[in-house]
């Protein structure tokens, strides 16, 4: 049966039916169909709070990674009217299973990366949570958009990570990226880790964002920090890598600063707090007050 039949079929069976209705006819549709194209297809026509019943089944005959894909974007938050909720060993084999098809494909998803953390957050020991943990170090610190690696490093916690490179990914974040160590810790853990960032293909990447999250470990909110200053910290040689270091930190929203040229000094409003700690609730509890003072203004006025 082509995809097109199959949407024509599945347009047939769901016009103006309930779900309920719709159950034993996509039963015995889903029974009929042999072939792998045609199981893709119909599942991916079906009403998504239908899907759970038939997952495994499908995930067999999910040569492109096409039904893995939709699963980690919207279908597993679903399941739990499935009873998957009540059977936490096979939901997490399941996520396991699909993460690795969608790996094993290339394939590129924006909700892999929150699926891992939910497998190493588990710490279950039926599935192989190394493997998960380097997927998403890598993927994270390759991300250009990911600057916050904390709940990362927590999730590897606890979990025996036997491989080097995986003990590798966990130092580079905890004591480079996690620390804002800058160029001097990234030159000390190169001296150790040899040609690891080379290797793994995220040494570009990796020196962009140490530099960045070097801001802040000494930049702090509602400052005023001098271009002099900013180099000492940042090893800098003029003012204008001063000025290029900051707009680029500011376009990845690592810190919310401006410019004075004049002045030579850059006033701070936000900086990007590397972990949740004690400065950074003071910080949010801050900002909290300056909202609510900007409210009550409004309702006086």
């Amino acid at each position: 049966m082509t995809a097109r039949a199959v949407e024509q079929l599945s347009q047939q069976i769901f016009e103006g039916r309930s779900n309920a209705e719709v159950q034993p006819l996509v039963d015995e549709v889903f029974e009929s169909l042999s072939d792998n194209d045609s199981l893709v297809a119909l599942y991916k026509h079906l009403p998504r709070p239908l899907t759970g019943k038939y997952i495994e089944k499908v995930l067999k005959a999910d040569a492109n990674a096409e039904v893995a894909q939709l699963l980690l974007t919207s279908d597993f938050e679903g399941l739990d009217e499935f009873q998957y909720a009540k059977r936490p060993s096979f939901f997490l084999k399941l996520v396991d299973q699909v993460l690795q098809k969608v790996t094993a494909k290339g394939a590129q998803n924006t909700q892999a990366q929150k699926w891992r953390l939910y497998l190493l957050e588990s710490k279950s020991t039926e599935v192989d949570l190394e493997s998960h943990a380097v997927a998403a170090m890598k993927s994270a610190v390759q991300d250009p958009k990911t600057f916050v690696f904390e709940p990362l490093v927590d999730a590897t916690e606890g979990i025996a990570l036997k491989a080097q490179n995986a003990k590798l990914y966990v130092a580079l974040l905890k004591d480079v990226l996690v620390a804002g160590s800058g160029s001097a810790g990234l030159e000390k853990f190169q001296k150790s880790a040899g040609s690891f960032l080379n290797d793994e293909g995220i040494a570009s990447e990796t020196e962009r964002k140490s530099r960045l999250l070097s801001f802040c470990s000494f930049l702090k909110a509602d400052t005023v920090v001098s271009f002099d200053d900013i180099k000492k910290n940042l090893g800098l040689d003029s003012d204008a890598a001063v000025e290029s270091a900051v707009v680029d930190a500011s376009l990845a929203r690592i810190i919310d600063a401006a410019v004075n040229k004049e002045e030579r000094s850059v006033q701070v409003h936000y900086v990007e707090h590397l972990k949740f700690d004690t400065e950074a609730w003071k910080q949010l509890a801050g900002q909290l007050a300056k909202w609510k003072s900007l409210t009550d203004k409004c309702i006086d006025a």
